[in-house]
């Protein structure tokens, strides 16, 4: 793994920062490369197209810009410039982000949000005055935003919420003074987590199932012994705000693609009977892609559920209170995180949104509706358990497979894909979101992707196939073809590789030429390339591409849309 290359510019002192984010990785191979610009040089580094910053080439830019430094001028007496001057610098506030997306095209760029932290004497009227440097600041991050909302590799750090979390001292005025150090030792502990998130989203190791605990973790009390009516969630209770406003929070990383399991000792149908009609329940059965609510050890539930949802363990959060069940699973099962929840549960809000491989870069179609997919899979689960014959499930399900040329569109969720997929993977090589925006605009690769549904629901984007084509040759490399855990075993994987080949077929190219790349998790994909007809010579698999569409399986129903 090469290391990332990370850039920070700033306006003011943040020179011990990047050392605060490294010390929270585990390796110096895990850890970030940094480019460091002399404070108060961002737009010099910009202007000059030989700076470090370029020959550097980031693929993360943090940009830290203070309103007092950006709108300079105004501590003089009347704390405020003309009309023209600030347009100006709001202007060039723009112009800056502009600059930056065009001469790093392969960069995210993360800008902090505007925030004022130095003494002021006008909090009553200064959002009356446009020209106070608390409008201005105002306006910085409505632009800040809206080139955000423009610009996909763009994001604002929003700050403000951060350090009022933390609760401690964001601005000392001593080392301000002292070496231009605008936040306080605690306040950069704070943002080096945000780094962090940055980071571990960036390079797509984002946790996929967070695995909960029900009593005094999810709700206040034991319903076995308190009853579904003395549980602690009512929003106006002091003991239940908290619980409440932690399941409010799982709903949302729910809807951003974070799926939800249950691991609990206690009565099972007591539990889903109160997940379902407790009226201060935030989040209901429907929520969860699983559960395990009995009395075995945790241990053991946890693997069942890993098994039950094809995820690897190492992609778990477990959550529980009970630092017993806590330190079993850190003995038995090393590969899950498990994080120390705080003793008081009105610090579980802070405590989850503080926890740094849970946040996405983007949040695609396919995230939002991830819940509700693992839910539909459950159905086809005990829809097979009720059949005789494989074939007879397979054929009830009436499955589709609908394949398309990758676009822009589409990108986020390939790169998720390429990043997450492994045990259906050939090779797993790893492309960025921008490596594959290069691979999409250049003529001599094919990317295709995979969609199924069938008459349970939509799956969405399952799966993909990259070709770099050999005109000279008339043959194609397969680079990869990756398919999600979710729908293997159904013939899916060779459907699409028959409508592929069949396509390239068509445009003169006469063989394809594959490989497999073993890995710790891959072994299942082992046997795909024998199977679909490819010959193995010198460490390499080859086949011709007649016949492919005989490789589609009868009961599947393959389509090109827009044809």
């Amino acid at each position: 793994m090469n290391r990332l290359r990370c850039a920070l510019l700033s306006s003011f002192n943040l020179d011990q920062l990047p050392g605060m984010v490294d010390r929270g990785f585990a390796s110096d191979l895990s850890r970030p490369e940094w480019y460091i610009a002399p404070y108060g040089q961002a737009v010099q580094e910009f202007l000059n197209d030989s700076s470090g910053l370029f020959a550097f080439a980031p693929e993360i830019l943090f940009l830290a810009l203070a309103p007092e430094d950006w709108f300079g001028g105004l501590h003089g007496e009347e704390g405020r410039m003309d009309q023209d001057e600030a347009a100006n610098r709001l202007a060039e506030l723009a112009h800056l982000v502009e600059q930056a997306v065009a001469k790093l095209p392969g960069s995210k760029l993360f800008i902090h949000e505007m925030m004022l932290l130095q003494p002021h004497v006008d909090e009553l009227y200064a959002l009356k005055d446009p020209f106070s440097l608390h409008r201005l600041c105002l306006e910085a991050n409505l632009i800040l935003a809206r080139l955000a909302e423009k610009h996909p590799g763009v994001f604002v750090l929003s700050l403000a919420g951060l350090f009022a979390q933390s609760g401690r001292q964001v601005f000392d005025a001593r080392f301000y003074y002292l070496g231009r150090m605008r936040f306080s030792r605690n306040a950069l502990e704070s943002l080096a987590g945000v780094y962090r998130k940055v980071i571990h989203a960036y390079r797509g190791n984002r946790k996929k199932v967070i695995v909960l605990d029900l009593d005094q973790t999810l709700w206040g009390g034991i319903l076995g012994e308190d009853g579904p009516e003395n549980l602690r969630i009512a929003p106006d209770s002091p003991q239940g705000g908290g619980y409440r406003d932690f399941q409010r929070l799982l709903k949302r990383l729910n809807h951003s693609g974070v799926l939800l399991a249950l691991c609990s000792k206690n009565d099972e149908a007591l539990a889903l009977k109160t997940l379902t009609d407790h009226p201060d329940m935030v989040l209901r059965p429907e929520h969860f892609a699983a559960w395990r609510i009995n009395w075995q050890d945790k241990a053991a539930n946890l693997r069942e559920i890993a098994e039950e949802l094809g995820l690897s363990l190492s992609s778990f959060v477990f959550l529980d209170d009970s630092p017993y069940e806590r330190e079993l699973i850190r003995q038995a099962l090393p590969e899950v995180e498990v994080p120390d929840l705080p003793v008081d549960s009105a610090d579980y809000p802070a405590f989850l949104a503080g926890l740094e491989y849970l946040t996405a870069l983007t949040v695609t179609q396919e995230d939002r509706q991830r819940g509700k997919m693992y839910t539909q899979d459950r159905r086809r689960r005990d829809l097979q358990a009720q059949s005789t014959h494989l074939e007879d499930f397979l054929a009830s399900l009436q499955i589709v497979v609908s394949i398309q040329a990758l676009d822009r569109y589409s990108l986020p969720r390939l790169a998720q894909l390429i990043q997450r997929t492994n045990q259906f993977n050939l090779t797993t090589r790893r492309y960025t979101e921008a490596e594959l925006s290069t691979m999409l605009a250049s003529p001599s690769w094919r990317i295709y992707i995979l969609r199924t549904s069938d008459r349970i629901g939509d799956n969405g984007i399952v799966g993909a196939v990259l070709f770099e084509t050999s005109e000279v040759e008339h043959s194609v490399r397969m680079d990869n073809l990756l398919l999600s855990c979710r729908v293997l075993g159904r013939g899916i994987e060779k459907a699409f590789l028959a409508g592929v080949l069949t396509e390239l077929s068509k445009e003169g190219y006469t063989w394809v030429q594959a490989e497999y790349l073993p890995t710790e998790r891959n072994q299942m994909a082992w046997s795909f390339l024998p199977d679909a007809g490819f010959v193995e010579a010198n460490g390499s698999w080859r086949r011709e591409m007649v016949g492919a569409e005989q490789l589609c399986p009868d009961l599947i129903s393959l389509e090109w849309p827009g044809e």
